[in-house]
C-alpha cells in the first residue's frame, strides 16, 4: 500500500457521518494495522502495543493484549477478513461462532477507535498490490532539437 492511502485511512474525520455497513459487508472487510503503531511480542507470545500521547516518551503506556487479543493482532496481516479471523478463533480455541463473534467485533471496534487498525474492502487491497513493488510505468518523451 502506498503511504498516502494510510494517511487518509487513519486520519480523524470530524463532522462526517459515514454509512454503516451491513453485518455481511463488515465481515468481508480486511482489517489492516496502522503502520506507525509500535508493538512487540513477549517471550510467551503475548503482544503489547505502545500507545503514545503527544509523541513524547513520558506519555507512553503499553496496551497488553490477552491470549486471544494477541492471536487476533498477529492475524491482522492485511490478508485475513473479519470472517477469516472469526473462523480462526473458533478453530483454535474450540468455541462456537456465537461465543466468539460479539467479543471479536467489540475488540476490533476498540482497536479502530484508537486508530490502531482500519478496515479496507478487498478491492482496495488489490489496487494497492498492483501499485506496490516498483515504479509505475510512465510515458517517455523525446525532445527534438
Amino acid at each position: 500500500m502506498t503511504p498516502n492511502i494510510f494517511a487518509r485511512l487513519f486520519r480523524r474525520r470530524r463532522g462526517r457521518v459515514q454509512g454503516t455497513p451491513t453485518k455481511e459487508d463488515f465481515m468481508k472487510l480486511i482489517p489492516v494495522r496502522n503502520p506507525i503503531v509500535e508493538w512487540a511480542e513477549y517471550a510467551d507470545g503475548g503482544v503489547y502495543i505502545v500507545l503514545r500521547k503527544g509523541g513524547g516518551v513520558k506519555k507512553e503506556r503499553r496496551l497488553n493484549l490477552d491470549d486471544i487479543g494477541s492471536f487476533v493482532w498477529m492475524n491482522i496481516d492485511g490478508r485475513n477478513s473479519v470472517e477469516d479471523l472469526l473462523s480462526r478463533i473458533c478453530s483454535k480455541y474450540k468455541i462456537t461462532r456465537i461465543e466468539a463473534e460479539t467479543p471479536l467485533l467489540l475488540f476490533l471496534r476498540r482497536l479502530a477507535e484508537k486508530r490502531l487498525i482500519a478496515f479496507l474492502p478487498r478491492e482496495a487491497l488489490a489496487i494497492g498490490e498492483k501499485r506496490r513493488g516498483g515504479r509505475l510505468q510512465s510515458e517517455s518523451y523525446t525532445v527534438d532539437r
